[in-house]
């Protein structure tokens, strides 16, 4: 372990996240809910949220959200569906009780070191081992703030860190849309080609003219006849050797 570095649990170097007093709210108040659907868990982003009338709420709103948030899911942690809430629209929002909400300890840690460390391979392979359940597998939130974690103490180090890994993470990420842009091209002019195909497009009028001048040309439902026939034939030619075959007479050994 480096100099000025520690082992911890991560509840060691995170806050108590604040639960959602439902008494005190007011039936016709709106809010915004986040839940595991509206993450997009390729980008590791929040891409959607919904609206609900705390009257109309669902029963997993359970969680005041803040800005600089991590919010992983504990169903199914092998799909990775992790987040940062980057977005002043959710400060003091809901998300789902599916996430434990993961908020870094002022003076301890800081938000963005939290947040890489969460959707690191090493702190997510021991929790997928330890889901519950076949058909809802899930672990608790506990399970998550009971990982260990590797953290300078240094918050400005810790800042360093998190710069470091963002200046190459961007050229992955380049990296990543083109590879993409180019396989959603590749896909597009193959499905073009298809299409032209079987709309008789693929070939010019020359080609066509061509294939049907050539001397092994024969349209499908000429070839198909011709295969019947034959089969028939044969049929025919075996019925006709069965029916003149005579049977064979043994004849008696003489004593």
């Amino acid at each position: 372990m480096p100099k000025g570095w520690k082992w911890v649990k991560l509840e060691e170097v995170t806050e108590v996240v604040e639960k959602v007093k439902r008494k005190e709210k007011n039936d016709n108040d709106k809010f915004i809910y986040l839940d595991i659907g509206g993450i997009d868990n390729s980008i590791s982003k929040i891409v959607s949220h919904k609206n609900y009338f705390w009257k109309d709420a669902p029963s997993r709103a359970q969680q005041i959200v803040k800005v600089g948030d991590t919010l992983f899911s504990t169903v199914r942690t092998y799909l990775k569906n992790i987040a940062f809430v980057e977005k002043e629209i959710y400060e003091n929002q809901v998300c789902s009780s599916g996430f434990s909400v993961i908020r870094a300890k002022e003076g301890v840690s800081i938000p963005k070191y939290i947040y890489y460390y969460s959707i690191f391979e090493e702190f997510i392979r021991p929790l997928n081992e330890m889901q519950r359940g076949s058909s809802y597998p899930a672990i608790r939130s506990e399970d998550v703030f009971n990982q260990s974690i590797h953290i300078p103490i240094s918050i400005q180090e810790q800042h360093q860190i998190v710069q470091e890994i963002e200046s190459r993470l961007s050229v992955t990420d380049n990296l990543e849309f083109v590879i993409r842009n180019s396989i959603e091209k590749a896909e597009a002019l193959r499905q073009s080609i298809l299409k032209k195909a079987f709309e008789g497009k693929l070939l010019s009028k020359a080609e066509i003219e061509h294939c049907k001048k050539a001397a092994d040309y024969e349209p499908a439902s000429e070839l198909l006849k011709k295969i019947q026939d034959e089969k028939l034939a044969k049929e025919d030619a075996l019925r006709q050797a069965q029916g003149k075959k005579k049977p064979i007479v043994k004849q008696k050994s003489k004593k």
